[in-house]
């Protein structure tokens, strides 16, 4: 199947047949001609990859994902298309944007031969794009597994010095981009970095969506406890986010949820948590900093996610 391009063709199915064609010295074979847009061809090419278990280059893969983005599709309606899952087109999205650029273009001419698409999703949870590229040669050196990567990655952040000292009194401090409790020469992390919450977002899977909107409603419960009765819900709950959380500053527009400078990676579980903690059903439009979720009229999953109304009065 091809569809035409001014005055050329371009294959959306069979290009393993047009190859085995051109070793038989073909000069022409029949075709399928087929009108369709970009958008249409990127999604039928990368559904018949996925369908056929083709290895796929997930950069050229991300690119398309992000070209369908700037056509206005969100990644639930990228993933409902090619039948993957929400997280699925995310960590593509997250390993082109933060995957340090020699990464990248190694993996796209192939000079990374041995650095799969989960090592580089595995790669891309780190903030430190030197430690990715030293990481990513040893991978491409001694042929790293994604298991021992998962288990060096975690070291490297659960080990980090943590502090112990014989003082019998509590003290809370801040070390890196974690907040440390000590009593009676116990340490333990009250706030764990970013970096671990976002592996430890990564290991729910698909119940990431679901345990983020959990996890958002109990906190709106705790914040609306103490809620200013002349000001409204949505106001209250977006000071009460900019003010504590430390996770990024947030925005509410008549139609968008806007969150700059976020620390959080894993788009499932913080769209579920913000759908939880604001009362909003939302979708993802934007993926990049900042990230930029539409307040849409449905549920997500068919359950119960009233909009809240800005008076004073609204319980959402």
């Amino acid at each position: 199947m091809v569809t035409q391009r001014g005055e050329e063709f371009v294959v959306i199915f069979g290009n393993h047949r047009l190859e085995a064609c051109k070793r038989l010295g073909w000069d022409e074979i029949p075709a399928i001609v087929e009108q369709s847009n970009e958008q249409e061809t990127f999604l039928l090419q990368v559904v018949e990859n996925l369908q056929r278990n083709l290895k796929i280059n997930p950069v050229e893969e991300a690119k398309g994902y992000e070209m369908l983005m700037r056509k206005g599709m969100t990644i639930q309606e990228i993933a409902s298309d090619i039948g993957k899952s929400y997280q699925y087109v995310w960590s593509k999205l997250r390993m082109r944007e933060r995957l340090h650029p020699k990464i990248l273009q190694g993996i796209e001419d192939g000079r990374f031969r041995r650095l799969t698409t989960s090592h580089a999703e595995q790669l891309s949870m780190l903030r430190d794009t030197g430690r990715q590229l030293q990481l990513a040669e040893a991978i491409e050196d001694h042929n790293i597994s994604v298991s021992r990567l998962e288990k060096i990655l975690y070291q490297e952040i659960v080990n980090n010095d943590t502090p112990k000292t014989a003082d019998g009194t509590l003290h809370v401090f801040r070390k890196g981009n974690a907040i440390y409790e000590q009593y009676k020469g116990e340490c333990r992390i009250t706030l764990m970095s970013d970096v671990t919450f976002n592996m430890l977002a990564k290991w729910l899977g698909r119940k990431a969506r679901r345990a983020g909107r959990e996890m958002g409603r109990m906190r709106r419960r705790a914040a609306l406890q103490d809620c200013d009765q002349t000001v409204p819900r949505l106001e209250f709950l977006t000071r009460i986010f900019n003010d504590t959380f430390g996770w990024g500053k947030l925005s509410i527009t008549e139609s968008q949820v806007i969150l700059d400078n976020s620390i959080l990676d894993e788009a499932a579980f913080l769209t579920g948590y913000l759908e939880g903690y604001l009362g909003l059903p939302l979708q993802l439009v934007r993926s990049l900093d900042p990230m930029v979720f539409r307040i849409s009229n449905g549920s997500p999953h068919g359950e119960k996610m009233p909009l809240l109304s800005a008076s004073p009065g609204a319980i959402g």
